[in-house]
């Protein structure tokens, strides 16, 4: 098996693409109820995440009153969201 083959794949939208749309939509979210995103914003992996393969869409979300952390939700399922930290801050 080669390591391409198991490292992830992750498309996010050139600045141009950006520009020409901006759609805002409300998203229902596990810990934060629900929320409206920019769609610039979702993350999308082609082959979903280990164990996770059929959610391809995410967003990260900002938890609240705390700047080390984040939510990974998933678009179109609320219960399915994890808890991010950035180890180099």
């Amino acid at each position: 098996m080669s390591s391409q083959a198991l490292s992830p794949q992750v498309f996010i939208l050139s600045s141009q693409a950006k520009k020409q749309r901006s759609i805002y939509m409300k998203i229902q979210t596990k810990y934060l109820g629900e929320v409206e995103i920019n769609e610039d914003k979702i993350i999308y992996f082609p082959n979903g995440l280990l164990g996770f393969e059929s959610c391809k869409e995410f967003v990260l979300l900002d938890v609240p009153e705390n700047p080390y952390f984040k939510f990974l939700q998933d678009v179109k399922n609320s219960y399915i969201s994890f808890l991010l930290i950035n180890p180099w801050n």
